[in-house]
């Protein structure tokens, strides 16, 4: 890594400067912020086996190129885009920056594997982008290093003067005013816009924006009139753009209908179509005008996940706070942890000795137990079609740790990748996860298309950062909501895994409780 610019910031500043870069474009994979990870498993990994593997969160703007995966799973472009100097259509110099991240949706895993749906999906099967500049920032230490191509070397001074002037907030709160100009005239257009004036010209590019030459990138991004901390201009406290009641939702299956569709599984359950399956409900709420970058910020700063991103996706923003690790490929070593049963608790009653018995509590549970060992196994056959013959190993089964308010339990599965294999085969022989699917498979999404009526969009993706042909991390996209900036329509998703012994209500009820993270007050 040919690393350009180098400094040490605490992750409140580190906070600020990604809040900052995220108006103006800038994707984000952000990994727990305390050095230890919270007792949480280490996020964001994303280096080649050549590097130390820590823990670290990226930031990458000035969009080098992008591809979309391929509905018939044909690699040969990705293996082109990630590993080399681009395909014929997207060509990649190459001083630009290695690794590639982005999302891949469950919309391609059903592509995949033959499943159609007339369900209108809104964000695509996936986008993975390199960029001219990449931004780490490790947690243990606070290190920041920036890698930049020659084209991104122009954002060095202007880095480094955000960097210097959020030494203090009298400085950042300068320069952030003179950073977002574009940014507040771009909204000033929006309104004209909506009230029937003619519009300027597009003057953005780059990090999923929507045209232009405007090097920040897509600056119509919300978030007008507030400095770096998420506050207001005028010194008054940030609005809480998340602080949602349970009536401001409105679910694609509510108490009633996703009892039902639980009873529904139950039913394939016992005439043996399907051994366990995840069952979603989406929530809507509307937000116009909301800053989704810095609602994200907020939520990594006060609900920190191990595996938690901020996208571009056309005029969405994803936003995610996934505690689950998919896949990690490191030299060719293979790590996947998938998560099954959930326990509510609250951290600041719950003693050290009623959570112990929490957690023995639910990995003692027959359910969860059953639910999640199922997936274990169908994770190990998932890796098997890519690994090292008798290499597959599940070193560690049901162990337990706390994600915010809820207790959750995990398992590791190893491998050895094959010669001549990439993470990216393996990739596509194991998506989407098993652990937001069920099993087997295919015939168990044949079956969720036909329950859930909304479309699962990047929820139940995968988030993936790749460093190398055999070096790779990616997440489960859980706990991941979907904002348009344009209808201001928010969307979170949340789901149970559901086998022979699920009791309808309290499925529903966990669904709920998953929505928590992004319901509750994060100013």
């Amino acid at each position: 890594m040919r690393c350009i610019l180098s400094d040490c910031v605490d992750s409140a500043t580190f906070a600020r400067l990604a809040l900052a870069l995220a108006r103006e474009g800038a994707d984000m994979l952000l990994c727990h912020p305390a050095p230890d990870g919270g007792g949480m498993p280490p996020g964001w990994t994303a280096s080649d086996a050549t590097s130390p593997a820590r823990p670290c969160c990226l930031v990458g703007f000035d969009v080098a190129g992008e591809i979309s995966p391929p509905p018939d799973g044909d690699l040969t472009d990705l293996h082109a885009f990630c590993f080399g100097d681009g395909t014929q259509q997207v060509r990649i110099a190459s001083d630009v920056p290695r690794l590639a991240f982005g999302w891949l949706s469950y919309g391609w895993g059903m592509a995949l594997h033959g499943i159609a749906s007339a369900k209108p999906a809104e964000s695509g099967y996936g986008v993975l982008r390199r960029y001219h500049c990449l931004l780490r920032w490790y947690p243990h230490g606070g290190d920041l290093e920036a890698e930049v191509s020659a084209t991104g070397q122009r954002r060095l001074p202007m880095l480094r003067r955000l960097l210097d002037a959020l030494r203090t907030e009298e400085r950042a709160h300068t320069l952030t005013e003179t950073l977002t100009e574009e940014h507040r005239e771009a909204g000033t257009a929006m309104r004209q816009e909506k009230q029937g004036a003619p519009r300027a010209a597009a003057t953005s590019k780059g990090s999923g924006g929507d045209g232009g030459d405007n090097p920040y990138g897509d600056v119509r991004n919300h978030g007008e009139g507030r400095g770096l901390s998420g506050a207001p201009r005028d010194g008054t406290a940030p609005d809480d753009d998340l602080a949602l009641a349970l009536d401001e939702l409105v679910p694609s299956l509510d108490a009633t209908t996703y009892p039902d569709g639980v009873r529904q599984v139950l039913a394939a359950i016992r005439r043996g179509d399907t051994y366990q399956l995840n069952l979603t409900s989406r929530f809507t709420a509307r937000r116009p005008g909301m800053d989704a970058a810095a609602v994200l910020l907020r939520l990594w700063q006060h609900r920190p996940a191990p595996f938690a991103a901020y996208l571009h996706a056309g005029r969405h923003r994803i936003l995610s706070l996934s505690p689950e690790r998919f896949l990690r490929v490191r030299g060719g070593e293979v790590l996947a942890q998938p998560i099954k049963g959930t326990r509510s608790f609250d951290p600041a009653t719950t003693s050290p000795g009623e959570r112990a018995r929490l957690e023995a509590a639910l990995r003692a549970d027959p359910k969860e137990h059953a639910e999640l060992s199922m997936v274990v196994d169908l994770l190990r056959n998932d890796i098997s079609a890519t690994c090292a013959y008798d290499s597959v190993r599940v070193p560690r089964h049901c162990a337990t740790f706390a994600v915010g308010p809820l207790i959750q339990m995990c398992s590791d599965v190893t491998g050895t990748l094959r010669d001549g294999t990439t993470c990216l085969d393996l990739l596509r022989h194991a998506f989407p996860g098993g652990s937001v699917t069920g099993c087997p498979k295919p015939r168990t999404m044949s079956l969720i298309e036909r329950i859930e009526p909304h479309p699962r969009d990047v929820y139940c993706g995968s988030l993936v950062a790749v460093a190398g042909p055999r070096d790779m991390d990616s997440s489960i996209a859980i706990r991941t909501a979907l904002y348009d900036t344009t209808t201001g329509l928010l969307h979170l998703y949340a789901g149970s895994g559901l086998t022979v012994d699920s009791d309808p209500e309290g499925e529903y009820r966990e669904t709920v409780d998953k929505t928590s993270a992004f319901r509750k007050e994060t100013a």
